[in-house]
């Protein structure tokens, strides 16, 4: 763990040149109207490329930091100081408190610490604990950032850091909190990675344009619970509805689960399909390391099918993660259990094969009992898929100091925890 204390005395931030240490004073603008954009200038270059060098951020954010009058006092776990699995606890509970993750603010996501843990476990990731100086005891945020290698439109590699579990106390969200402590991620990002482009997702607008949008649908299998979790109304014909979410159509595929004691040439050909399928499919993805595909076979959270044809060919391969949603309301108080599609291949793009193998694998999670509900966003490009409910809410991307073009649902296979 390593203490930023950047308050009320001055203290150095080190340009990436190493040479023009620039003194200044972090501090968040108490007053002032709540501004979420940090959009870096009014430079702009070439469409399709970073807007600010390093530097020329850098010297943005101390300006913007000098204007500022409430002084925040953070400190970073990185992944290698072996957080305690008590402290893990906390911040997965502080992450579930107050994490933004619905618009429905009856409904919110509840994130396993395994889940949490399996983000954190990168070693380019790392936590930011925010307080005040005045009273650094108070923990009033979390943010977690991690280093990651995307490609846009087919071009060569790009490092950025991505942004997540941005969690602030409710009290203090209009205080123009969230772009201090994005501002304060870019700049721990540079001085470790020198990377100052940032990804990441949210589900509310900003003044920062966003590059794509996706949608949210479920296919839903445990029809009694939903209508106790009020998914469904509590007036919903129960047996009808499950005569049509429970019905499958016939299939000659086979699905079977995949876990980290399986043929490890097995998984390694499951990586090579599905890097595969990402360069063939999307117009932007994360160019993934074979160890964090490995990982999803070895945390509880995650959930690996394979899906083959009458004649024993691997046709697809779907990785899912537990993340439970919970109506909190007083009188209902329940969870059900959602599995969230995160990596994919399928060896045919035609709609009906895909729905097909999506079936497949509904019907085998429902015999099974292993989720009440599956959770995609819309990287299929369907026309109709009847047994799936459109959600409520999306999420809009953007990619900070870079200018990119608009990306299709479909074409964007960045997945966010």
């Amino acid at each position: 763990m390593s203490e930023s204390f950047w308050a009320k005395k001055p203290v150095k931030v080190i340009l990436s040149d190493k040479e023009n240490p620039v003194e200044n004073v972090l501090g968040d603008r108490e007053n002032s109207v709540e501004d979420d954009s940090v959009t870096p200038s009014d430079i702009v270059p070439p469409l399709g490329g970073q807007i600010l060098t390093n530097d020329q951020l850098l010297e943005s954010i101390v300006k913007d930091f000098n204007r500022s009058i409430t002084f925040l006092y953070y400190k970073i776990y990185w992944t290698n100081d072996d957080v305690s699995r008590c402290k893990m606890n906390n911040i997965t509970r502080f992450i579930n408190n107050h994490y933004i993750t619905s618009n429905d603010l009856v409904y919110k996501l509840h994130y396993s610490t395994d889940l949490i843990k399996f983000y954190y476990d990168d070693p380019d990731a790392f936590i930011i604990e925010f307080s005040f100086y005045s009273n650094p005891e108070l923990i009033v945020g979390y943010v977690i950032g991690k280093k990651e290698v995307i490609v846009i439109n087919g071009g060569d590699p790009i490092e950025v850091l991505e942004a997540n579990f941005l969690c602030i106390l409710p009290k203090f969200r209009r205080r123009g909190l969230t772009a201090s402590i994005l501002n304060i991620l870019i700049v721990e990002s540079i001085l470790a990675f020198n990377i100052s482009v940032a990804h990441y997702t949210i589900s509310s607008s900003i003044k920062s344009p966003y590059y794509g949008h996706k949608k949210v649908f479920h296919r839903p299998l445990n029809i009694p619970l939903l209508v106790k979790t009020k998914f469904f109304h509590k007036d919903t014909d129960v047996d009808l509805y499950k005569k049509f979410y429970n019905t499958f159509d016939p299939s000659h595929l086979k699905v079977e689960m995949v876990n980290g004691d399986s043929d490890k040439q097995l998984i390694g050909y499951l990586y090579t399909k599905y890097t595969e399928y990402c360069q063939k499919t999307y117009d932007i993805y994360e160019l993934l390391p074979e160890e964090k595909f490995m990982k999803t076979f070895t945390y509880k959270s995650f959930y690996n099918f394979v899906v083959k044809d009458s004649t024993n060919t691997i046709v697809a391969y779907l990785c899912m993660y537990r993340l439970d949603t919970r109506n909190t309301d007083l009188y209902v108080n329940s969870n059900y259990r959602n599995g969230h599609l995160y990596y994919t291949f399928f060896n045919s793009n035609d709609q009906k094969d895909i729905i097909n193998v999506l079936e497949s694998v509904a019907k085998y999670v429902h015999t099974n009992r292993i989720f009440d509900m599956i959770t995609f966003v819309d990287i299929f490009d369907f026309v109709s898929y009847s047994r799936i409910v459109e959600g409520s809410g999306e999420l809009k991307y953007y990619l900070f100091n870079y200018e990119i073009n608009s990306i299709e649902n479909h074409k964007n296979g960045l997945i966010t925890i």
